[in-house]
């Protein structure tokens, strides 16, 4: 059943990404914050400072590296960061790089030092990153008292087709099984973050 129905699609919208559906940009914000795990964040982040014109809003990007041994892993994302700065028009002084992070407990362990050191923790702060992850990321964030505003770079249960003709050829076991993986995975973490 999991591997034919949309059951990972489901569950992702239902208990992770329904409340953060057509949510519209802040624009009263100081800073722009994007924890490390993806690419099309750091996007969405360069996309919405250039197109609301935040000019004096910098971007606040949390490195990372999620392996257990960093020795022999390399931070693909930081890379891709450093060649998509020069072809964006975002400069290198609108990034600030917080030091390498493992998880998302630590992203906003990162963002917390950084804004106590600099007095400011009174900032708001856009938090952009996938739509699934976003209440995890919430629950974090409002453990070290952030004003987050949460924009989902991307949604894991949004589809471009609906009706039953279009699911029925879209069947993808594989798609359904790594959906119903990342809700469980997510959920898991959700529930570990909880205690922390």
């Amino acid at each position: 059943m999991i591997a034919i129905l949309p059951v990972g699609q489901t569950l992702i919208y239902h208990f992770l990404e329904k409340d953060f559906i057509n949510l519209s940009v802040q624009k009263d914000i100081d800073y722009i914050f994007v924890p490390s795990g993806g690419q099309d964040r750091l996007i969405k982040a360069i996309i919405i400072k250039d197109k609301y014109d935040l000019d004096k809003v910098k971007i606040i990007y949390s490195t990372g590296r999620p392996f257990l041994n960093k020795a022999q892993s390399k931070d693909g994302e930081l890379k891709f960061v450093k060649n998509l700065i020069p072809s964006s028009k975002v400069n290198k002084e609108d990034f600030i790089f917080l030091p390498e992070a493992r998880n998302t407990h630590e992203n906003f362990s990162r963002l917390n030092q950084y804004l106590l050191s600099n007095n400011e923790k009174d900032s708001k702060i856009l938090l952009i990153t996938h739509g699934y992850h976003l209440k995890r990321s919430i629950m974090l964030a409002n453990k070290y008292k952030l004003q987050i505003y949460p924009l989902p770079s991307s949604m894991a249960s949004y589809s471009d087709t609906k009706g039953f003709i279009n699911s029925y050829q879209k069947i993808s076991v594989i798609s359904n099984l790594r959906k119903f993986d990342l809700f469980v995975k997510e959920l898991i973490s959700t529930f570990f973050s909880y205690f922390l």
